[in-house]
């Protein structure tokens, strides 16, 4: 609707609309729509798009470089390997080529690399979260296909010494620098250097992985139970500490993340699909 003005400094008509007008054309207008799986995962790395935790969301809104995918940390005892299945479940789930009209070729399809080094990465709660993820995004009819080809873009590598760990991300960064350079993959790692025991052995590994990250379009997010990895504070985007709620009325969230440094917190819960924040 609209009225004219007798604002001699405005020639054009002025508009009238409500809040939730207002809203709506707000959020369409900042919102950015993926065409394929590409810019999908695109946006997803990017903070552009929701992963559907709400913690990861806020963190990944602190990588002010987006020219490259964000490096992010979790410690803590409670939720860490249970966050990385999730953000991988969220991530197969929203870049699923039955979701868009494109198809992608199979090779630019966005993949996962899962390191565990302490197997904690349980494969039926991997399943799960995929499934109840599938099934929150609506998708009833394709489900047994569309569960089949993401869990098939899901890659577990179990290591815990340093010779093979090496070995693994030399072939990583091999590998990734022979695909799409604008298809942004993830390398979600559980116990990050827990079962690493020398000093030297570490260095080496990290240098290794930043070296992966510095020339290959991936998002790293590592997990320890033990505290902080010790990665350089220049590459790590943003640290969350994930910890049990002792005591709290609201007893369907019994977990908090706090974002290190700003010291936000948000609430969480653990389901059969993963987190629910």
């Amino acid at each position: 609707m609209s009225i004219e003005t007798d604002d001699p400094t405005n020639d054009e008509p002025c508009w009238i609309e409500t809040a939730l007008d207002w809203l709506q054309r707000s959020q369409n207008a900042m919102k950015i729509v993926p065409t394929d799986a590409v810019t999908a995962a695109q946006a997803f790395v990017n903070g552009d798009a929701s992963t559907g935790i709400a913690f990861m969301d806020e963190a990944l809104k602190t990588n002010q470089q987006k020219s490259k995918p964000a490096i992010l940390e979790l410690s803590g005892k409670a939720g860490t390997s249970w966050t990385l299945i999730s953000l991988a479940a969220r991530f197969v789930v929203a870049t699923r080529p039955s979701k868009f009209r494109q198809s992608p070729q199979p090779t630019d399809l966005p993949k996962i690399v899962m390191i565990d080094s302490l197997h904690n990465i349980c494969i039926q709660d991997l399943v799960s979260a995929v499934r109840g993820t599938l099934l929150l995004d609506g998708e009833i009819d394709a489900i047994d296909s569309d569960l089949e080809q993401c869990l098939t873009r899901i890659h577990l590598i179990f290591v815990s010494d340093t010779t093979p760990t090496v070995a693994a991300l030399e072939a990583l960064r091999c590998k990734f620098l022979t695909t799409n350079e604008d298809v942004p993959n993830l390398l979600l790692w559980d116990s990050f250097l827990t079962t690493i025991p020398d000093k030297n052995g570490k260095q080496e590994i990290v240098r290794q992985l930043m070296r992966l990250w510095r020339e290959t379009n991936v998002m790293v997010v590592t997990s320890s139970h033990r505290g902080y990895s010790g990665l350089d504070d220049k590459y790590v985007t943003c640290r969350i500490r994930l910890e049990a709620v002792e005591s709290t009325e609201q007893k369907q969230h019994e977990h908090k993340a706090t974002l290190v440094g700003s010291n936000q917190q948000v609430a969480f819960t653990i389901g059969t699909a993963g987190i629910l924040s």
